[in-house]
């Protein structure tokens, strides 16, 4: 069990235990273009940075704000608070995009940025047909936002 255990986290600690979607490099690539300032806000811990650089998606971000260095965890709106103050922008030309109502969608909103959920469900077109303002089926969709 100890093993599993520490094979566990050591997959954890890498890429091996993550998927990126394949259109997230060119994505990334696009706003970066674009000179759109990205940043990451996440509950994740120390080892969630790391991910991102196995990833080889780290350098694209220009900050990123764990909720463990932070002292507060979405969906508390203060953690969105900090990171425009990291970003040195307004809550009107923010966009946050997650995979969550509760955690991402809504605290960002209720500190005044535009907000999308990602949803890649199987209902996914009928939820974007019916609430563009609030899901994208995926990452490219941003493209017709930004």
């Amino acid at each position: 069990l100890l093993i599993a255990r520490e094979d566990l986290i050591n997959r954890f600690n890498t890429n091996e235990g993550y998927r990126m979607f394949d259109e997230v490099p060119a994505v990334l690539q696009y706003l970066r273009r674009r000179g759109i300032k990205t940043g990451v806000v996440s509950n994740m811990d120390e080892a969630g940075e790391k991910v991102l650089c196995h990833l080889g998606i780290r350098g694209y971000f220009d900050f990123v704000l764990k909720s463990i260095t932070a002292g507060v965890e979405k969906p508390n709106p203060r953690i969105f608070e900090m990171a425009l103050d990291a970003l040195s922008i307004p809550p009107y030309d923010a966009l946050h995009v997650g995979d969550s109502e509760a955690m991402d969608y809504n605290p960002a909103r209720q500190v005044g940025m535009e907000a999308r959920i990602v949803c890649r469900a199987t209902n996914s077109a009928r939820l974007v047909a019916e609430h563009p303002e609030k899901y994208v089926a995926c990452l490219d969709d941003l493209k017709q936002i930004v």
